[in-house]
């Protein structure tokens, strides 16, 4: 009768104490109190000691965060300007020359913009081939070049500088799903290289743009979860602009060769992160701002800057 409408206690009963083997739903009781005490009381103090190991462990790992990481960081939008074209495809900023140049997919026109008010259309290029629609855009840093990576043909095609409709020299893109292309310059680094971005396997290839022919090599693999919006080059680095976690993200070779993923912020545009998958393009300045093509309706280019989160 007394077990009658008990569950059965997870403790055991003390050695001596009533039935052996099976608890009756008062065995933890007795071990608070009664013949079992000391038991008690050497469980209570591991229990203490347990819980004061993790709250130290806890406080110890609060304060590594805090004092090693980074803050948290957003790229919040500053400026935006509707741009002349329909279809804005690629960005490549002349910083000396304080100018954009732009690609419009639909037209395959190249466009120079002035970077203070990029509505004011400076110069507007027709592309001589019959069908161009180019998806990125890249300057050559020794103003000689302007080189183009084209979505029909999937071909990188070099411009003259002073003449953007004549090509001199074109080689094939890595693959039909290499979409973006960007400048690696890092510092002390003989010459500049032109990278290409495979979106599909996630591998960056590096052009010599002197001899575009010969074949690239592979510099990187982006990480398996990331899916890129946009590349961009600046810095020594290259730029991912990522449509999973809404972030950019930095990726600089160190010593080891090893290229890690750095996450410098996240975007915060004024028309929300829907607005965001709609980026094209972005370039990377050299005070850190960047700016952002957006082909919404009408096309946008947005300056954002990086701010500490509060």
């Amino acid at each position: 009768d007394e077990e009658r409408g008990r569950l059965p206690s997870p403790y055991p009963h003390p050695e001596g104490e009533g039935k052996k083997g099976k608890g009756d739903g008062h065995s933890l009781m007795r071990l608070l109190r009664g013949a079992s005490a000391p038991l008690a009381m050497t469980k209570a103090k591991g229990l203490v000691i347990s819980l004061s190991g993790l709250i130290g462990l806890t406080g110890l790992l609060f304060w590594r965060y805090y004092l090693v990481q980074e803050k948290p960081s957003l790229y919040m939008e500053v400026a935006s300007w509707d741009l002349p074209m329909e279809a804005p495809s690629g960005i490549a900023a002349d910083e000396a020359a304080e100018v954009f140049w732009l690609t419009d997919w639909k037209s395959g026109a190249i466009i120079k913009v002035l970077a203070s008010n990029p509505v004011k259309v400076l110069e507007r290029h027709a592309s001589s081939l019959t069908f161009f629609h180019p998806n990125s855009i890249v300057l050559d840093p020794g103003g000689r070049y302007i080189f183009t990576l084209d979505s029909v043909t999937h071909k990188i095609y070099r411009h003259q500088w002073d003449k953007p409709e004549v090509i001199d020299e074109e080689a094939p893109a890595p693959s039909p799903s290499s979409l973006f292309m960007a400048v690696y310059d890092p510092p002390g680094a003989p010459a500049w290289r032109l990278a290409a971005l495979d979106t599909l396997a996630k591998s960056v290839y590096l052009y010599d743009p002197r001899t575009l022919k010969a074949k690239p090599a592979i510099a990187l693999t982006l990480p398996k979860g990331m899916t890129p919006l946009a590349f961009a080059g600046g810095q020594g680095a290259f730029w991912i602009l990522d449509s999973k976690t809404k972030a950019i993200w930095k990726f600089e070779q160190n010593e080891k060769g090893e290229w890690p993923a750095v996450r410098a912020g996240e975007v915060a545009l004024a028309d929300g992160s829907e607005a965001l998958t709609s980026a094209t393009a972005f370039a990377i300045r050299q005070d850190g701002s960047v700016y952002l093509v957006l082909e919404t309706a009408p096309p946008k280019l947005v300056l954002v800057e990086k701010r500490s989160k509060k």
